[in-house]
Formats: C-alpha cells, structure tokens, sequence
C-alpha cells in the first residue's frame, strides 16, 4: 500500500515536470538577451525597494490616469497623442547591473493572484540581491493594474506591459517568468504557480 502510494507520488510529481517542461518549450531560449523594454510605473519604487540604478521613491501609487491607454508605441494620453509620457518609466538596461526576475500576469488570473505574495516576499527578502519586477498584461485598464497593486499592497515594482511586450517575450499563459543576470540574458524560466521556494531555486547560480 505504501508502496503503491509512493510510486504514485513519483509518477504525479515527473508528470507535473514533463508538462512543465514541455509548456516552457514555447518561451525564450536561456542563453540569449531578454528583449529590451521601457514600460511606465503603477507604483512606487522606494529606497527599500529599490533597483541597481535607484530612482527617487514617489509618494503613494502612481495611478496612470484614466484618460492614457497602452499601445504598442507604450503610453499615450488619449486626449493628447502627440503628447510625452510624463510617467516614471522602467527599462530593461535599468535593471543590468544585478540579475533580475520578470514575472508577466494578468489581474484576471487566479493563479497569479495566489502567486504573487510569493513573489513580494522574496522580493523584500533578496532585493539587496535580485531585481523583482512584475509586468502586467491583457489588462483592460491601467487602472485595473493599480487597483490590484493597492489590493496585494505590492512594493516590488509593477509595469504596465502591452501587447508589443507579450509578443517580444513569447507570454502565451499567466503567470510566466524569466529570470536574467547582470547582463540581462535568460538564465531560466517557467510557467504557472511559483513558490519562494521555486524562485530561490532558480536564482541560485547567480
């Protein structure tokens, strides 16, 4: 009986990997450059928080205003397209200088909602260390994003991706996430449900 029962925990446990595995197969190789990106800011980087190249911490959460909209061109203010995003933006080169995780969800997705204090526990835990960055995606307004930032009281910082970004980084499920060097090439990456204990893992060798 124990027997059987251990063999059947050995089968689930290599069946759950081999579907992993195969559903990572769609992403970004390891061993190449992430994609470059410059997304807005839907909350504050503080100095406790912050990234390699510190930015100055912006007082409460930077709600994008309702009249902007993402497109693939980034932020633009819908009553003035030809107008400059004034918001604090985060770019990939930003990060370089210390490994990083990008971490893509949807706020619809329940999985990420589960997820995500994992993620900002060891982002306060290893910010010293690691870049923690969540980007969010099939979002129907920036607002949404930061209503689910307030709701999660994330400090790690959030970006409004788009579909440009989604396309870029091969996103075909939620939640999806990459982990980079210094140098922002991918070092590892997986799909779904990540513990902290999952995120140490595969920051180890860095």
């Amino acid at each position: 009986m124990i027997k059987n029962l251990s063999l059947q925990v050995v089968f689930f446990f290599v069946l759950f990997h081999l579907i992993s595995w195969f559903r990572e197969l769609s992403l970004l190789d390891t061993n190449q450059s992430a994609p470059n990106f410059n997304l807005a800011v839907v909350n504050p980087v503080s100095k406790h928080n912050s990234l390699h190249n510190e930015k100055p911490a912006l007082s409460g959460i930077n709600v994008v205003p309702s009249n902007y909209f993402v497109n693939k061109a980034g932020l633009k203010d819908a009553t003035n397209p030809k107008a400059n995003n004034a918001l604090t933006t985060l770019s990939l080169n930003e990060l370089k200088g210390k490994p990083s995780i990008l971490y893509f969800w949807a706020p619809w997705c329940s999985v990420c909602r589960v997820s995500m204090p994992n993620l900002e526990s060891f982002h306060k835990d290893n910010a010293d260390k690691i870049n923690v960055v969540s980007i969010a995606l099939s979002y129907e307004t920036p607002a949404e994003v930061a209503q689910f930032v307030a709701d999660k009281q994330l400090t790690l910082p959030t970006l409004l991706g788009n579909s440009q970004t989604s396309q870029d980084f091969l996103i075909q499920g939620f939640p999806t996430y990459y982990v980079l060097d210094e140098n922002g090439v991918i070092q590892a990456k997986s799909m779904g449900y990540s513990s902290e204990v999952g995120l140490m893992v595969r920051t180890l060798t860095l």
